[in-house]
């Protein structure tokens, strides 16, 4: 443990693309993007970094919940 250490990469582009997917999908599916989104964290433009993100409004029968 780092405890300097905010944030670190999912472990490959397949998983980096299905949280993608999911980003998308919650979007798509209405529910309210609070934070985050899509794509790498600012200054981050190698590895497998996702935003973190937050949804609001998301109902059980939602792909994300």
């Amino acid at each position: 443990n780092d405890e300097k250490t905010q944030i670190g990469p999912v472990v490959s582009a397949q998983q980096y693309e299905k949280v993608q997917n999911l980003i998308q999908k919650g979007i798509d599916e209405g529910a309210k993007l609070e934070t985050g989104g899509t794509g790498r964290p600012d200054g981050m433009n190698r590895g497998y970094f996702v935003r973190p993100t937050i949804f609001s409004n998301v109902s059980n029968d939602m792909t994300i919940a």
